[in-house]
């Protein structure tokens, strides 16, 4: 083996509607490499390591279950209102107490996204990789068949347990580890470095200059504080809860793509390739993670629509490249 292929997609709640969207591009442009007829035509058969967190998690559950990249943008598209209905003063009041949301919609959209299938880590024939925080212990972990630690969970538990936003949804259990889980965005919302270092220990004959990183945002949007200069800041935990809700959360999220994102071109792999987009410039479209409104959809999916083409011609050319290669021999 010379090289390997890594698709990293970052975490983001209704914002991996960009994702889909981008994703459905590269199939198109796999098909155009590999012929659409092609068994090996799918898109998980570029890559030798899929790697999601949180909704990314969801696209790469879906992508292994067989689902299509446009399967997944009518899953976001069909149960994206349900998970993240519309806010009221009811849900505000009952969310300084219990979740935002009702879980059940989020399952039922894993579900779909699997297409009825659950297998476990193990039996997958897939290379996978689902950072979560296991929350009865207090740490970080990567649920992945790479570790045989969790080659007995199944796929609807680690992407349910890389999903579970606190605040936003309950903690998953996962009953064949014994432990509770929330959402890996709080350590990995960008799993690409985790990714890579789970590359590394399955092929060790290869370095980082043999890997090629194929990474998708769910678009960036401001994370400045909301507070003028002069301002003392946010100081207890109502200002850092409220102004604006789940700021802390957020921003923690954001932060460690930024710094994923500054490390990794330093990294000389083979490629890195970073789709994403800057939407802060889109006037009167509040986009947020629970913000499945009509507006904020169409902004999303006219963004990965757009979003290959903001690429340079080397990258353009690098990522044909890259979407033409087969992935190694099944795990």
């Amino acid at each position: 083996m010379r090289s390997a292929s890594i698709l990293a997609l970052t975490g983001g709640g209704i914002m991996a509607r960009f994702t889909t969207r981008v994703l459905e591009d590269l199939q198109a442009q796999r098909n155009a490499a590999t012929g659409a007829n092609n068994p090996d035509a799918p898109l998980r058969e570029a890559f030798d390591l899929m790697a999601g967190t949180s909704a990314g998690a969801l696209c790469v559950g879906g992508l292994v279950a067989g689902r299509s990249p446009a399967d997944l943008s009518r899953i976001f598209d069909e149960h994206g209102p349900r998970i993240f209905p519309p806010g009221n003063l009811w849900r505000s009041i009952r969310w300084a107490v219990t979740t935002k949301y009702d879980p059940r919609p989020l399952w039922l959209a894993v579900d779909a996204a699997l297409d009825g299938r659950n297998p476990r880590l193990g039996e997958l024939p897939y290379r996978v990789a689902f950072p979560a925080v296991d929350e009865s212990e207090g740490r970080p972990i990567v649920l992945t068949n790479a570790d045989p630690l969790y080659l007995e969970v199944f796929l609807r538990d680690a992407v349910l347990a890389s999903a579970a936003a606190p605040t936003y949804f309950p903690a998953h259990r996962i009953e064949a580890l014994g432990r509770r889980y929330v959402d890996g965005g709080l350590f990995a919302n960008a799993p690409d470095l985790a990714a890579l270092t789970i590359a590394r220990s399955l092929f060790r004959d290869l370095g980082l200059e043999d890997m090629h990183l194929l990474s998708i945002g769910t678009t960036t949007t401001s994370s400045r504080s909301p507070f003028k200069e002069g301002h003392t800041g946010a100081q207890g935990l109502i200002s850092w809860a409220t102004l604006p809700p789940a700021r802390l959360l957020k921003l923690t999220m954001r932060s460690q793509v930024d710094h994923a994102m500054e490390l990794l071109p330093k990294l000389q792999l083979a490629d890195f390739i970073r789709i994403d987009a800057r939407l802060d410039t889109v006037k009167g479209k509040h986009l947020e993670l629970d913000n499945a409104s009509a507006e904020a959809m169409k902004t999303l999916i006219d963004a990965g629509g757009e979003a290959i083409a903001t690429l340079s011609a080397a990258e353009q050319a690098r990522l044909i490249m890259i979407l033409g290669r087969r992935r190694a021999a099944p795990v």
